[in-house]
């Protein structure tokens, strides 16, 4: 969050709680709606998050 006087805060968001990141992951807008998504690679698979 940037506020009116230029200072920033980094507010979190817990996307899940079980995928991790893993060693790679790759942003990008996957959908075409203009929001950036996520991907990321791990021992667990293949996880893509798609905003909403």
């Amino acid at each position: 969050m940037r506020y009116p006087n230029g200072s920033v805060e980094l507010v979190p968001d817990l996307i899940d709680d079980n995928s991790g990141v893993g060693r790679q992951f790759s942003t990008g807008d996957l959908n075409g709606d203009g929001k950036i998504d996520i991907v990321t690679s791990n021992k667990k698979g293949v996880h893509v998050f798609i905003q909403e």
